[in-house]
């Protein structure tokens, strides 16, 4: 696994990284990758987790804290405009951190089969599912 510089002498070797990193891939499966990408999943679901308390004790603390008719009650808008606004960056949070891993997934698997690594920058899931299919991954990908 390793090959001749073109400027050693004629004993030195110098060892092909490429090949030591696609075999230590290959070694212990992703493993790395799949940490980040689980640990990452589960800080996303702490914080979710977070955002809804969040949201419900606003909306009781709003709520106790009025007087007048239940009628005139307008707490609505935590619900309705506050938790809207965090929910929906949530789902940005969580569609940036799948784009990230998609990307280093796309990496590793590029190394193990000696190619290119696409271009993810634009339609990131598309494009991983297009790449990860054309690799040899289950055709099932492309019912996503």
């Amino acid at each position: 696994m390793s090959r001749r510089s073109k400027n050693a002498d004629a004993d030195e070797t110098v060892p092909d990284y490429g090949d030591m990193y696609r075999d230590s891939l290959l070694l212990d499966k992703c493993e790395m990758s799949r940490y980040l990408s689980t640990s990452h999943v589960e800080e996303l679901g702490v914080f979710n987790q977070t955002l809804e308390k969040f949201i419900g004790d606003e909306d009781q603390r709003i709520a106790s804290s009025y007087n007048g008719p239940p009628e005139d009650f307008e707490g609505w808008w935590i619900q309705d405009i506050l938790g809207n606004h965090l929910r929906r960056a949530f789902v940005c949070a969580s569609m940036d951190a799948t784009a990230y891993h998609l990307n280093h997934l796309c990496q590793d698997v590029a190394v193990i089969v000696r190619q290119a690594s696409p271009d993810l920058s634009r339609e990131p899931i598309t494009k991983a599912q297009v790449f990860l299919v054309q690799v040899g991954f289950d055709k099932s990908l492309s019912a996503v």
